[in-house]
């Protein structure tokens, strides 16, 4: 089940109604409930297991459309993408602000954020930096997205979440907050990381 529908809770309330999380699996897993939760909102969860961030826009797989299903009644919504991304970034498809290139890192998260405000010009958007991975894969480039997000929030003035280098996702720490995978957030870590995110908000 992908929606929570809010409820009562001892963590807090927000001055949100309606929240929704635009993402891959590390999102479609669920930490959103917890932050809905904590802030009291309703919840609905537009990320996909796979989703890109760059490539084709006609479905679900990629965040580009995930935006595009985002109901016009949502005042929050985080966005957390790039993990899937690895080839296209070591290939250089970074993209530059100002452009809206769909074959880019930054052109398709430009896109996203712009239907967004289309949506709701008073929603409150949250940036966050895709966390680290401990698996086969080259995890390299998310340091190179971390600063590229950061680059997004400045441009556009919008927060920044910097769950790359603030969750406390370590070489110590993995084996509680990962699945066995090293890339996949446990049960554990989907609470840490949706308090996280309640927190910073």
């Amino acid at each position: 089940d992908n929606s929570n529908n809010g409820g009562s809770t001892s963590g807090g309330t927000s001055s949100y109604s309606f929240m929704e999380t635009i993402g891959d699996s590390l999102t479609f897993g669920g930490w959103g409930n917890t932050t809905s939760k904590i802030l009291q909102t309703n919840y609905t969860n537009r990320a996909k297991n796979g989703a890109h961030l760059i490539g084709p826009t006609e479905n679900d797989g990629y965040m580009v459309y995930q935006s595009t299903l985002v109901s016009e009644k949502c005042d929050l919504c985080c966005i957390m993408g790039g993990t899937n991304d690895s080839t296209d970034i070591v290939a250089g498809k970074i993209g530059e602000l100002g452009t809206k290139d769909k074959t880019t890192y930054l052109g398709c998260y430009q896109t996203i954020i712009e239907n967004l405000y289309e949506k709701n010009p008073k929603m409150a958007i949250f940036i966050l930096t895709p966390p680290r991975r401990f698996d086969s894969t080259n995890a390299e480039y998310l340091k190179t997205l971390n600063d590229e997000c950061k680059k997004l929030g400045e441009y556009y003035g919008i927060p920044v979440i910097d769950v790359y280098n603030n969750l406390g996702l370590n070489t110590i720490t993995k084996s509680v907050l990962l699945n066995s995978d090293g890339l996949h957030f446990s049960g554990d870590g989907k609470i840490k990381l949706g308090t996280f995110v309640a927190n910073q908000i």
